[in-house]
């Protein structure tokens, strides 16, 4: 028998497919098409029935992904939920190092195949690592020419698990990379939209109002009225788009879910609400005052959906001294009846008052809103809830 530590005796083939495989690492495919490369590299070179690359999770403690070679759509369906990596599967985790298998039903640590899961004599496994850190495993199974796999398939798999390593670890550190540039892009959008776009048009917005007193006829003053309260709302616009790239996106923040609970409503409602938030919403305030905010505007918006018959309507969140929500839609207004002692204007109204805030309600306030409405025979509502900040 030869050494373990001997060198594989490849045909030219097979030295080549070894050589394109190794390549392969360089290239700019996605990860997980390389690694099914390799996976099938290792099947083909070993002469092995099937091949698998289980991926570990972030414990290091059971697999969270598992590409396969040989084992067709259909049974890899009926087979049903990925291996988690215990019996010999799981050894490997344990004792990452190479490890060959005659027989895998006469192996202590044999844990049994699923019904529809194809039965496997022979087996290897070789660990994957990258540095000191173990990624996965490389499995075959079922040697086609022989009983069992050899000292020299051994190598070849050990060959490609270090080819494997270094494939996972340039793509780990592209996506780094990527993350990083991606951040310094958003840093230099949100400088230059705060220094240069907001300041411009703020500018622009007092020219044409030093001018409003001097025009006339008295329409023309009132047009150009319109038109700086228009950049005053582009400029909160601008303001919600450069917080947007300065917080922090990830997933559960405030604003995300505030987008969510809006494209939510939106189904039902068959528009899009507009979405203003002016401030570092998530990182200037804290749970509790968040944890209510959602459900106050999760209240507000279903109300919308059930009873409001409206075909616009807003949302915009204010962060300052105070935190505030702004919820206006130009529907048929509240009943007469309806008062903060309703079922849902309760909860709104009982959630402000237990963080030191007000909640009011009340038709749509035509001489100061966010949305252009036009004359309307509908009241529309404006429902507004105010806590103090918390950071």
């Amino acid at each position: 028998m030869k050494s373990p530590h001997s060198n594989p005796q490849l045909d030219p083939q097979h030295s080549r497919e070894l050589l394109d495989a190794v390549i392969l690492i360089s290239s700019d495919l996605d990860l997980e098409v390389v690694l099914h490369h390799l996976t099938e590299t290792a099947v083909s070179l070993t002469k092995a029935r099937y091949g698998a690359l289980g991926v570990l999770d972030k414990d290091k403690k059971t697999l969270s992904n598992f590409i396969t070679v040989g084992i067709d759509a259909k049974t890899y369906q009926a087979i049903g939920a990925l291996p988690a990596g215990k019996g010999v599967l799981g050894k490997l985790i344990t004792e990452p190092k190479p490890l060959r298998i005659a027989n895998l039903s006469s192996h202590p640590d044999h844990y049994g195949f699923p019904k529809e899961h194809p039965n496997m004599t022979s087996f290897l496994g070789v660990p994957i690592r990258i540095r000191d850190e173990v990624f996965g495993n490389l499995y075959l199974a079922d040697k086609l020419d022989a009983d069992g796999f050899s000292d020299d398939d051994e190598e070849v798999v050990v060959t490609l698990s270090k080819a494997a390593a270094i494939s996972i670890d340039n793509a780990r550190l592209y996506a780094r990379v990527k993350e990083l540039a991606m951040a310094e892009d958003r840093e230099r959008i949100a400088r230059d939209l705060h220094d240069t776009v907001i300041q411009k048009i703020f500018a622009i917005g007092l020219s044409l109002q030093s001018l409003i007193n001097q025009l006339e006829p008295p329409d023309l003053a009132m047009r150009i009225q319109d038109i700086v309260d228009e950049l005053d709302e582009t400029i909160a616009q601008i303001r919600t788009t450069i917080f947007a790239l300065s917080d922090n996106k990830t997933p559960g923040s405030i604003r995300n879910e505030i987008v969510r609970l809006v494209q939510d409503a939106s189904v039902n409602l068959g528009f899009m609400p507009e979405i203003s938030i002016d401030g570092p919403i998530d990182s200037y305030i804290d749970q509790e005052v968040g944890d209510n905010l959602l459900a106050t505007l999760s209240e507000a918006l279903s109300n919308i959906v059930k009873h409001a018959h409206a075909s616009k309507a807003s949302v915009t969140v204010t962060i300052g001294k105070d935190i505030m929500l702004k919820v206006q839609d130009n529907g048929c207004g509240l009943a007469k009846n309806a008062t903060t002692r309703g079922n849902g204007l309760a909860n709104m109204y009982n959630r402000a008052v237990k963080l030191s805030g007000e909640f009011t309600t009340g038709p749509l306030d035509f001489n100061y809103h966010s949305l252009n409405y036009g004359d309307l025979d509908h009241s529309g509502t404006e429902l507004t809830w105010k806590v103090p900040a918390k950071r």
